[in-house]
């Protein structure tokens, strides 16, 4: 089972338990035994209190569902980075042969500089306005373009890679993919010099 397996079950799990809650809250609402705290002040305090943990498990259901979306979304990113790189690879072993011209190596260098871009479009993949990839810095994207074709990578995103939320009191679950597991200096770096190599008209 993977790690985003473990997390969607735990999740399943908090959000089956907080639809409960509502549930009940739902049906309390529907009769409440006082109309003014002065009638009762005990009662009355309890409600508030109450109150104020359906709102708790208001924002925790929130956070459940939000915490499903960043999930998805890095799936559907994730695949489609297996898919660039698994591309990168073919076009590597295409121009590593002896039959191709250094125009067509261009050809390539090009490719993988769309490609490169690519990735750094699904690296900074957001969902909420807040960016999937990029750790504690979600507010920030992960991954930057500079005009010599190299990618620089959010320092605060290296340092603090975990993005988490809360779904219970005291309860905080990791939501995000590592960046640094997936988006790190030495693809780029590499991707970078395969360009170049690419551009100069040498084999990959």
């Amino acid at each position: 089972m993977t790690q985003g397996m473990m997390t969607n079950h735990v999740l399943r799990n908090i959000s089956n338990g907080y639809s409960k809650v509502s549930e009940y809250n739902d049906q309390l609402s529907s009769g409440k035994k006082i109309t003014r705290p002065s009638q009762d002040p005990v009662i009355a305090t309890m409600g508030i209190s109450y109150r104020t943990d359906v709102s708790h498990v208001n924002q925790y259901q929130k956070n459940v569902t939000n915490a499903y979306k960043w999930l998805d979304s890095s799936d559907d990113a994730l695949e489609q980075v297996n898919d660039v790189l698994n591309r990168i690879r073919e076009l590597t072993n295409e121009a590593s042969t002896d039959t191709y011209t250094a125009d067509q190596r261009k050809a390539i260098g090009t490719e993988v500089d769309q490609l490169t871009n690519q990735l750094v479009t699904l690296g900074n993949t957001q969902v909420g306005g807040q960016y999937i990839f990029s750790g504690s810095n979600s507010a920030k994207p992960l991954l930057t373009a500079n005009s010599d074709g190299s990618i620089k990578i959010d320092q605060t995103a290296i340092d603090h890679p975990d993005f988490s939320v809360a779904v219970n009191d005291g309860i905080q679950m990791a939501i995000n993919v590592n960046p640094n597991q997936v988006f790190t200096s030495d693809l780029f770096a590499n991707l970078n010099q395969l360009k170049t190599d690419l551009n100069n008209g040498a084999s990959g």
